[in-house]
């Protein structure tokens, strides 16, 4: 079980049943654009889309999800963040696309959000949608026939152009000749903006809107390891995770693996006075 709140997360891990791990088929393609904004696509190229990329790809392999333990036999994490705006692309491959596109889902997104399907030819899709003052978090789902794809932006506010060109630029099936590429007038306003230089790190008491942790890597359970560990951290302004601080005394090989995760964790930096700035958080793993 996962619950995400504004200033820090509880992960909860358990063992996946066994199970034999299906072929893994989605490879990704990246495709230079320009300097910061790259399309990525699958290698058979039904999915696509264009984004600027900031983390390395997070990838995981065969485990379960949701209330109905549907088997996801590998999944792939893609994000970038630019002027305040977070983009974020995950690839679930299963046997079961609609059944986890109905459960997952459903069960671990805003109960505030706004839902409504979205009509697609040959795809089962979900939109949820999340505008609120500070915050505006769009997430589109769409279940093709072995995979589920999730295209998530979050920022703000909706009026950044580069929300609706990330939204804009996916395309589902089609040949990567017939895809809308980005126009150079929008990269051309989308040059990086520079974040204030200052050393302060704010507590969450301190900001106008808290930073808002978008995605978790789930840890395998160590084996023979059971039991509670928070680790801080800070929420950067610039969309990374910095200052990683690991309990004293902790196994050093969970210790390890918990912060290499914790570099992969994506989420909405912190505002104040309408700038994003630094804040102090916390994620709690409860291995069980």
């Amino acid at each position: 079980m996962i619950a995400v709140v504004l200033a820090s997360a509880v992960v909860g891990l358990r063992r996946p049943p066994q199970a034999s791990p299906q072929a893994d088929v989605t490879a990704i393609v990246v495709d230079s654009a320009d300097s910061t904004w790259e399309r990525i696509h699958t290698k058979d190229e039904e999915f696509s889309i264009l984004m600027p990329l900031h983390l390395p790809i997070f990838e995981r392999g065969n485990q379960y999800l949701g209330a109905n333990n549907v088997n996801v036999s590998s999944e792939r994490v893609i994000s970038g963040y630019q002027n305040g705006v977070v983009f974020i692309v995950k690839m679930y491959e299963t046997a079961n696309p609609a059944g986890l596109l109905s459960d997952y889902f459903d069960i671990f997104h805003y109960a505030k959000s706004f839902k409504r399907e979205l009509s697609l030819p040959g795809f089962k899709a979900i939109q949820y949608l999340r505008n609120e003052a500070g915050l505006y978090h769009n997430i589109r789902c769409f279940a093709a026939k072995r995979r589920v794809y999730v295209v998530e932006v979050a920022g703000r506010g909706e009026s950044n152009p580069a929300i609706g060109q990330f939204l804009s630029s996916l395309q589902l099936g089609d040949p990567i000749a017939k895809r809308n590429e980005v126009s150079a007038s929008f990269l051309n306003d989308q040059s990086q903006t520079s974040v204030p230089k200052t050393s302060s790190v704010f507590s969450k008491s301190e900001v106008t809107h808290p930073a808002l942790p978008l995605y978790l890597p789930i840890p395998v359970r160590p084996n023979g390891f059971r039991g509670t560990v928070t680790i801080k951290m800070v929420f950067s302004a610039s969309g990374d995770v910095t200052d990683i601080s690991i309990p004293k005394g902790l196994n050093s090989a969970v210790g390890d693996r918990l912060s290499n995760l914790a570099r992969y964790i994506i989420f909405l930096p912190a505002e104040k006075d309408g700038h994003a700035v630094s804040q102090y958080s916390e994620v709690t793993f409860n291995f069980q």
